[in-house]
């Protein structure tokens, strides 16, 4: 059984009502086909429209980064990024961003809870913040991901790769967490394709790399 709300926000004295669990089965033709009323466009439509502004956002930044159209490494130079040590301090100064961006996120789910009646996690309201947390959970997940794939980058990139390619895929990993959250739950794909595009492309990378290294 499932838990639903039925009162406003604020207002932790309703009692929360038991609703049938959601297991009706439906194909894929008519979850593509399902008319979002809001844009009347077809989840099918949806997804492709994210994909396509997640493949935009993807290269224009890749190629204002990669031909120093816009330069996103500081004073780092690749004469100063020779010797793991330096790589190590490059990579981390970047990961200031995605903390930056997860205190936002546990701060969204803080105050969801004060605002409404999911302050207790155990009275059965925990639906009213699952946005909130989905939003936080996914983040955690793919900052991980993100991270341990720059360190292993940081062995196998030559200098001057390496000096644009650790700005790009960080930059472009807060960017594409802010248009998850914004877009989340329906619009999500443009900002979860755009975050896990370079992390797919860096963890294939460095397993290529590796094997390369092994054999």
């Amino acid at each position: 059984m499932a838990v639903t709300r039925n009162q406003s926000k604020g207002d932790s004295g309703s009692t929360p009502i038991m609703s049938p669990s959601p297991r009706i089965g439906y194909d894929r033709k008519t979850i593509r086909n399902r008319v979002d009323p809001t844009t009347n466009l077809t989840f099918g439509q949806i997804v492709a429209l994210g994909l396509l502004v997640s493949v935009i956002l993807q290269v224009s930044l890749a190629y204002l980064v990669m031909n120093d159209k816009i330069k996103l490494h500081g004073r780092a130079t690749a004469q100063s990024l020779t010797n793991f040590g330096a790589r190590i301090e490059y990579i981390l100064r970047y990961q200031s961003l995605h903390v930056f961006w997860l205190l936002i996120t546990t701060t969204l789910v803080i105050a969801r809870r004060i605002g409404t009646g999911a302050v207790n996690p155990l009275e059965g309201f925990e639906n009213i913040i699952l946005a909130a947390k989905q939003v936080h959970t996914n983040s955690m997940e793919q900052f991980l991901l993100v991270f341990v794939n720059q360190l292993i980058l940081a062995t196998n990139l030559a200098p001057d790769l390496f000096l644009r390619v650790i700005p790009l895929i960080n930059v472009l990993f807060f960017v594409a967490r802010i248009l998850f959250w914004l877009g989340y739950p329906k619009y999500r794909t443009a900002g979860f394709t755009a975050g896990m595009t370079p992390i797919a492309i860096a963890t294939f990378y460095n397993a290529y790399a590796f094997i390369n290294y092994i054999f």
